[in-house]
């Protein structure tokens, strides 16, 4: 592969190497949907083996890094690769090694090399290799390079401990790019199921006001992230008001639409997986850049809406006194993918359901108190509520229609 064929994998895609690594996913579907693979099935391979390299962080970056130091060990490099794809480790050092042979400041070499000792469980190996790089590579944005990496390898492996403590050295040896390290330090906690060391990095990662640039805006989105992932709503304000103070630095209005539009994606891509309380808190700080956009608006209007019925859904799935079916019902009517519901029938057993089905009083009663006590999920199906009390009522005696008038 030539240095010219690698730059194209970005071309392929239809983008260019500065896209942001959450987009990655979306110029595949977009590139696939344009050329599927009963059409065009040369391209549909290329298309597949350029996203297989560009959706992993690491290899992403190491890709990236060969486009740079490319040069006549490319060959051996790609055999070296392909060994590994394989596991045959053993075989791809000995090629790694030979490419550091005719090539001492290969960087793609070390890092392959960092990779399989870490594989094979020689942290100290992988330690060795990674001074030898960065004795080799002494610029700045290199060794930072080789921190994110190194660690990413090791978190890949479930070496958390010994990632985390690879990006405090970077974070400690670069205090100035500090936000390099603290997103992966981030994403491992996460990782780990600690978000609450997540949120205290990032909580306390944003700089003074007079510091913050158009950079820190991918800093909000994790904090946000985070946030959503904790259901930690009321630290929404908490968040604002540091926003606030990113948006007065904005100079011109090309960097705020930028921020703008990378709010609006995160908020689409969330509605789009109906997950509408992350959306809705997204699209409320692109409204604080959108100003009076009556189509922000009328989204805003739309996704609270829905935010609101999926509130009430947590409410009602941890509701004891609540008959059983109705969140089932709930969760039928709300999701277009019907993962979600499979998830919920697979807590009950089957017999249990037909059982529940039977008990039309109760269910009926239960359709009363959902109408009281969670009216956005009511008026959301209303239609379908009252279609339902209409059929499971049928053949009442005057009896059960009195009784329930009474419920409360």
């Amino acid at each position: 592969m030539s240095k010219e064929e690698s730059e194209s994998h970005y071309k392929i895609l239809g983008t260019t190497a500065k896209i942001g690594q959450g987009r990655i996913k979306e110029k595949y579907i977009e590139a696939v949907k344009k050329h599927p693979p009963e059409s065009n099935p040369e391209l549909f391979e290329k298309i597949r083996t350029a996203y297989e390299t560009l959706k992993d962080p690491a290899k992403r970056k190491q890709y990236d890094l060969f486009r740079k130091y490319g040069n006549k060990v490319e060959d051996v490099i790609i055999k070296a690769n392909k060994d590994m794809e394989l596991g045959m480790f053993a075989n791809a050092a000995i090629l790694f090694e030979k490419a550091l042979s005719l090539s001492p400041n290969n960087l793609s070499s070390f890092i392959g090399l960092i990779q399989i000792a870490i594989i094979e469980d020689d942290l100290q190996k992988a330690r060795n290799y990674f001074q030898q790089a960065l004795e080799i590579y002494t610029d700045k944005d290199e060794q930072c390079t080789l921190y994110d990496i190194k660690a990413r390898i090791l978190a890949k492996e479930e070496y958390y401990d010994e990632a985390l403590e690879v990006l405090l050295e970077g974070k400690n040896t670069y205090p100035d790019d500090s936000l390099l390290f603290d997103f992966p330090r981030a994403a491992i906690y996460m990782e780990l199921d600690e978000s609450g060391k997540a949120w205290d990095i990032f909580s306390q990662s944003i700089p003074n006001q007079s510091e913050l640039i158009l950079e820190h805006n991918e800093l909000f989105v994790a904090w946000i992230h985070i946030l959503i992932r904790m259901e930690k709503w009321e630290q929404r304000s908490t968040i604002q008001a540091q926003f606030r103070k990113l948006i007065k630095n904005l100079t011109n209005e090309e960097e705020r639409r930028e921020v703008f539009d990378r709010f609006m994606d995160e908020y689409e891509h969330l509605f789009h997986v109906d997950h509408f309380l992350g959306a809705e808190v997204f699209i409320d700080f692109a409204k604080m850049l959108a100003g009076n956009d009556s189509d922000i608006r009328e989204k805003h209007q739309e996704v609270k809406k829905m935010a609101q019925v999926q509130k009430e859904m947590l409410r009602l799935e941890k509701d004891e006194n609540a008959f059983p079916l109705l969140f089932i019902r709930t969760i039928e009517w709300f999701y277009t993918d019907s993962e979600e519901l499979h998830h919920v029938l697979n807590g009950f057993p089957q017999g249990l359901l037909t059982s529940f089905e039977g008990e039309k009083e109760e269910y009926a009663a239960g359709i009363i108190r959902l109408r009281k006590k969670y009216p956005s999920i009511y008026r959301q199906f209303k239609k379908k509520w009252d279609a339902l009390f209409a059929e499971l009522t049928k053949g009442f005696n005057r009896e059960m229609k009195r009784h329930l008038l009474k419920v409360k």
